[in-house]
């Protein structure tokens, strides 16, 4: 089980306005990957929830590589470089500084793409519970935001798991991408419905679906490992958090019998 698309992709030009989380100082990436020779300048994405038709472009005199949805969406302009099988994307924003999310290329799969938020934000929790304390330059008096250097070997057990949270895409060959984005069915709609509460909970949340289905409701860490799994037929399912250590929590809802795609929440938990 895997994060939905719609995790990120549908909220990512929202978010990417947030400053709460941590950011690295910018650094020079020594040869950039240019990625056109890895999916091409056109490249078709495609899971079992949606397509992506990209048009990628990079420049040899920055090293930036631009990936667009149509003539005029930019989704991602990043650097990118490759570490232990692993792609990382490095995203320059103002006051020198970036974001960095890794994502996984191989066997003619795409996994973790434009995810520098979520990616980020994960990590902005464990920084806030002191992991990596020689990595923190510097911080708020409040520890509400955070300057940090960055370190490959030091976060690669870190980034190695954020690539599996999210959805698995196959690379369409360019040479049948317009046929698959002609027939490929309209994109279902996520659960809008679904409320989680309270939150921040300590002793459990209640998920209020609205109607009664079906569902699977799995609780995993801001890494990506399932904690728990539970199956609900009802309109309400009450959530047990009192054993889970105070940190915050991914809960994803997904309808076994239903054509809406997969809701997630993020859930924090206190003692």
């Amino acid at each position: 089980m895997r994060l939905p698309v719609l995790l990120y992709l549908s909220t990512v030009a929202l978010l990417s306005s947030c400053d709460n989380t941590a950011r690295f100082d910018a650094f020079p990436v020594r040869h950039p990957l240019n990625l056109t020779r890895l999916l091409g300048s056109r490249a078709t994405l495609i899971s079992p929830q949606d397509t992506l038709a990209l048009q990628i472009t990079f420049d040899p005199h920055t090293g930036l590589n631009t990936l667009r949805q149509g003539a005029t969406d930019t989704l991602l302009t990043a650097e990118v470089f490759r570490f232990r099988g692993l792609y990382y994307f490095v995203e320059s924003l103002r006051g020198s500084s970036c974001w960095v999310h890794a994502v996984r290329i191989e066997h003619g799969q795409v996994q973790g793409l434009n995810t520098g938020y979520w990616q980020m934000d994960s990590l902005t929790s464990l920084v806030k519970q002191n992991a990596w304390p020689d990595l923190i330059r510097y911080h708020s008096a409040a520890r509400d935001s955070f300057r940090l250097r960055f370190d490959r070997r030091t976060l690669r057990k870190f980034y190695a798991g954020q690539p599996g949270i999210f959805p698995i895409y196959r690379v369409q060959p360019e040479s049948t991408a317009q046929r698959a984005v002609v027939t490929q069915p309209h994109t279902a709609a996520p659960d809008t419905s679904i409320s989680l509460y309270p939150n921040p909970a300590s002793r459990h949340a209640t998920l209020d679906f609205g109607t009664a289905a079906h569902r699977e409701v799995q609780v995993y860490t801001t890494q990506g490992r399932l904690l728990k799994s539970y199956s609900s037929e009802a309109s309400r399912f009450v959530l047990p958090v009192s054993q889970l250590p105070a940190a915050t929590y991914l809960v994803c809802i997904t309808p076994m019998n239903s054509s809406k795609q997969s809701r997630t929440f993020r859930l924090l938990v206190q003692h």
